[in-house]
């Protein structure tokens, strides 16, 4: 596994220092005339940012009588005499003022700019100049840009309000300034890449609603595809947000009308065909979206039948709460979830099958499930049972397992789930294994880009395969924190080898590009090797708890603040305010 470790290292400069503090005078000559006053230490120039504004901080110097502060949209580099580019700003602070913020003002929205200090003094020369770096090694900072659109937030993503987005149209909507109903805004412009697609005047009547609808067909808008909206006051911009037009719905999808008295089990357990239903969107007036859920007793899907719900742009994906588990008996070539909520209505499983099947795939695409008391899917009968594909794709599950099982649990010989794949998504506090097919017929496990936080519970396994041997390809992901420190790794049949002696050999398995953190702990066995505690994973030390990678993990929030830190659910990563 590659881990992104801290080490503390003492180095040789900082021996030499030790030892030159020990002497009490230079055994060599030295030349005054080449002195010059110490400079600000640039790791200590600190900068608050806003859109015509920065709050500058620094460190001050001993024995400086003044500073000289330049900032410029031109790079600033020590071959540049001071001023001398076309934007270069000059300020002069007393030490009393370089005590408290440095304020500059009147600079332009959204702009890039260039920072350095140095020190002056009347009997030496002025320091060398140190330049102002952020925590992504770049020597710029960069004003905000004013953003008027209403947006949501969604994972770390600014993003258009999900009530303001439909299927064949795009609602711009945006804030008042100030002091006034309206705002002076007067056109908007959609581009595509670099690509400027529309620039659009806007009528008296869009600029006091504040608001402008943009027909997909009229500019020639495709689905499932981003473009940039900004709005303009002449040449101010005045937001800025992409947006991602939503999926082509499927042939003959039929649109659930619960008003008419139509419920997903009276559309699919009748069904003799395959049938695609759109679920509506929660309603924009729905505070709680669990108010608008979907309640959903008994589905038996029937043979031969294909079933895929998908939940409709206009409004918060719709909460489905299931009361029981859904019967998936005899073949299927398709069960499909995408773009909505499933909450544990009484379940307890999403499928807890007693009763062979043959199936293509199942799917959960955009799925958020914010508790699940037992598994998601359970297997539970001595029939055979074959599944080709088990994916999860963009979903966030949480609270799953205190009922004592794991989320995926199928775990004897009459099994077969030839692949399962688990992509960009996010797994939080749960309490069992995370899958558990012990004795079952299982090819490959790929994890790639999750995010898992507070998992595994007492004495559990993040995989359980004894006596048996899947591929695993598990790459770019962070494991933040167990759920106990009696959590253990993996088990499987290359795991469970010993030597002639009767001694476990210790198989290690190697992730790609995998962050590991410091309380990701596994249960330690006094008869282990040190190097092997927590086997088959090991991270070293030095490397930092989940709290310090993370904006606030223990409520839910997993945005990434540690830029070392790569891998993970990308929802999760901070956009570039480039």
């Amino acid at each position: 596994m590659k881990l992104h470790i801290l080490n503390k290292v003492l180095g040789l400069g900082a021996i030499a220092l030790c030892l030159t503090a020990c002497t009490d005078s230079n055994d060599w000559s030295t030349d005054a005339s080449k002195s010059r006053m110490f400079s600000v230490s640039g790791n200590d120039i600190s900068i608050v940012r806003y859109m015509t504004e920065l709050d500058i901080t620094f460190s001050p110097v001993k024995g400086a009588e003044s500073y000289t502060l330049e900032i410029s949209r031109d790079t600033l580099y020590d071959e540049i005499e001071e001023g001398a580019t076309n934007t270069s700003r000059v300020i002069h602070i007393t030490p009393a003022e370089a005590k408290d913020t440095i304020k500059v003002k009147d600079l332009k929205k959204d702009t890039r700019y260039y920072v350095r200090i140095r020190t002056t003094s009347a009997d030496m020369p002025p320091s060398k100049w140190s330049y102002y770096k952020d925590s992504k090694n770049r020597y710029y900072i960069k004003t905000k840009a004013e953003q008027l659109f209403y947006t949501a937030k969604y994972f770390a993503q600014t993003v258009i309000r999900p009530t303001d987005l439909f299927q064949d149209h795009v609602q711009l909507s945006w804030k008042k300034d100030e002091g006034s109903a309206t705002a002076a805004v007067d056109h908007v412009v959609i581009s595509n890449g670099s690509q400027q697609i529309a620039s659009i005047s806007l009528s008296d009547t869009e600029k006091t609603n504040r608001l402008c609808v943009i027909n997909y067909e009229d500019y020639g808008l495709t689905l499932n595809t981003t473009y940039n909206f900004k709005i303009y006051n002449g040449d101010d911009k005045r937001g800025e947000l992409n947006v991602t037009t939503p999926k082509p719905l499927p042939a003959g999808i039929h649109i659930l009308d619960t008003d008419a008295g139509e419920t997903l089990e009276s559309l699919i357990n009748s069904a003799t065909a395959d049938v695609v239903i759109g679920i509506p969107a929660t309603s924009a007036d729905v505070e709680d979206p669990f108010d608008d859920a979907i309640s959903v007793s008994a589905i038996t899907i029937p043979d031969g039948v294909s079933v895929t719900l998908i939940g409709l742009p206009g409004g918060k994906p719709r909460f489905l709460s299931f009361k029981k588990p859904i019967n998936i008996a005899g073949n299927h070539d398709l069960i499909r979830f995408e773009n909505v909520q499933i909450t544990d209505g009484g379940c307890q499983y999403l499928i807890n099958q007693s009763t062979g099947f043959t199936i293509g795939s199942i799917e959960f695409d955009n799925v958020r499930i914010p508790s699940m008391s037992r598994s998601l899917f359970r297997l539970n009968t001595n029939d055979q049972c074959t599944l080709n594909k088990l994916l999860l794709e963009n979903i966030y599950i949480e609270n799953q397992g205190s009922g004592g099982y794991a989320l995926l649990y199928a775990n004897k010989s009459n099994y077969t789930i030839k692949e399962v794949y688990l992509n960009n998504s996010t797994l939080s506090n749960m309490v069992h294994s995370f899958i558990d097919f012990r004795n079952a017929n299982v090819e490959s496990i790929n994890v790639n880009n999750v995010t898992f936080y507070d998992i595994i519970g007492s004495d559990k396994y993040f995989i359980d395969a004894q006596n048996t041997l899947p591929t695993y390809n598990i790459n770019n992901s962070i494991f933040a924190k167990t759920n106990k420190t009696s959590a253990k790794g993996i088990r499987d049949a290359e795991t469970e080898k010993k030597d002639d002696n009767g001694k476990s050999l210790y198989f290690t398995y190697t992730f790609g590009t995998c962050y590991m953190t410091s309380d990701f702990v596994f249960k330690k066995d006094a008869s282990e090797k040190p190097e092997w505690a927590g086997r088959p994973f090991y991270a070293g030390s030095n490397v930092p708890a989940s709290t310090k990678i993370m904006k606030d993990p223990k409520n839910g929030d997993f945005t990434i603040t540690d830029n070392t830190v790569e891998g993970g659910d990308p929802r999760w990563v901070q956009p570039s305010d480039d």
